[in-house]
């Protein structure tokens, strides 16, 4: 074993995304690994790009959004940006943002939203910014979203931070549209970069968490370093709490392995069905009772983009399948160690439709619980029935 895959895996043993089996494999893999992985780099044309001007922009956007913007007043080069929500008064999802300081321009803040939803953002944030000082713009067309993933060090320039979620998400950028990335390597892919997210069980966008229908917590946005619990009010902050400090979630976003039912698995059988979309329904398969449902699904890949991180290793091989899904803890997590009931995705019309069905369709889902839940995650009704009984 070289020196560096000696360095490199006590580190990986810890922040891997997957359960121990694939761990090992990970581990496994490592150990006869070439050192200096070259990492990768993809645009996120999912995302788009809001620029929020004046002094009084961190003030206003304070009392908006789920986490604390106070850091960002003294923020500098490759500090991370904040990374947070904007919810309804009762407290449900309505928009994730990435809060980037411009790092030219005091008092300029890049917003890095979704897409799809990003006008309807816009008109949010006009309406909540009453008549403060402060300019908003749609810069998507000057602006694009790019990460890098899969090395130690950010590429070269002062656009890229880290990504404040999880370390094997790697960095983050809001770069002028005409800019390079400084990576020096090729695009991988927006696909590659969602695979590496959904084997982390981290979601994104308004497609990945309905907006308007989800609570941030059930999300994990509280883990993943979105939600302060000591800033003070704002706008959806009651119910959040509450959810936060009952201390009881039945429901949660994982990862998932998606593996067909009727071939073997492997990569040709894999690569011959649709994936199930957004919204598909998660059953028992013997019962055809619902559990969940699927919030994203990307095919995995061969090459750098797969392997060049720690966190990819799923045990599945090149040509397999990842996803997200919200599910039931109680049903899920034996599931996750072989104990629960076979899963799959509920048969729909076309059957890589979003639809329900009473039955099991083509894709058996396996869930998979990260290594950087917390330990009680799954078990709170037990800590809140022993916190009984001892009262």
């Amino acid at each position: 074993m070289s020196r560096r895959a000696a360095n490199v895996l006590p580190r990986v043993a810890q922040q891997c995304c997957w359960t121990w089996g694939a761990q090992l494999a990970a581990l496994r893999a490592l150990s006869s690994a070439p050192a200096g992985p070259s990492g990768c780099v993809a645009t996120l044309a999912s995302r788009g790009v809001l620029q929020a001007e004046g002094a009084q922009t961190l003030q206003f956007l304070q009392g908006l959004v789920t986490n604390d913007v106070r850091p960002l007043d003294k923020a500098g080069p490759g500090s991370p940006p904040v990374y947070a929500s904007i919810l309804t008064p009762k407290g449900k999802f309505l928009h994730d943002v990435f809060i980037h300081p411009h790092p030219d321009r005091k008092d300029v803040f890049l917003l890095d939203v979704d897409r799809a939803g990003s006008a309807a953002a816009m008109q949010l944030l006009n309406r909540y910014k009453l008549r403060r000082p402060i300019a908003l713009t749609d810069v998507s067309s000057s602006f694009r979203v790019a990460a890098c993933w899969g090395t130690e060090a950010a590429p070269a320039g002062p656009w890229w931070r880290p990504d404040p979620r999880r370390h094997e998400l790697g960095f983050r950028a809001v770069l002028p549209a005409e800019a390079g990335t400084g990576a020096g390597t090729a695009d991988a892919g927006e696909e590659a970069y969602r695979a590496l997210r959904y084997r982390c069980g981290v979601a994104e966008g308004e497609a990945e968490i309905p907006t308007g229908q989800a609570a941030p917590l059930d999300y994990n946005m509280d883990e993943l370093s979105g939600v302060s619990y000591t800033k003070g009010c704002y706008v959806g902050q009651e119910r959040n709490s509450f959810t936060h400090y009952r201390g009881v979630i039945r429901k949660r976003l994982m990862p998932v392995r998606l593996e067909p039912r009727e071939a073997g698995p492997g990569p040709s059988s894999t690569a011959a069905a649709s994936l199930p979309a957004a919204g598909a329904e998660v059953v028992d398969a013997a019962s055809g009772r619902g559990v969940g449902t699927i919030r994203g699904a990307a095919r995995e890949t061969s090459g750098p983009a797969s392997s060049s991180s720690s966190a990819s290793s799923s045990g599945s091989g090149s040509g397999g399948a990842v996803g997200i899904a919200y599910l039931r803890l109680d049903v899920a997590l034996p599931a996750a160690e072989g104990q629960g009931p076979e899963l799959a995705v509920a048969v729909a019309a076309g059957e890589g439709g979003a639809g329900t069905g009473t039955g099991a369709g083509a894709w058996r889902v396996v869930p998979v619980r990260p290594g950087w839940w917390p330990k009680d995650w799954g078990r709170e009704e037990e800590a809140v029935g022993q916190a009984k009984e001892t009262a």
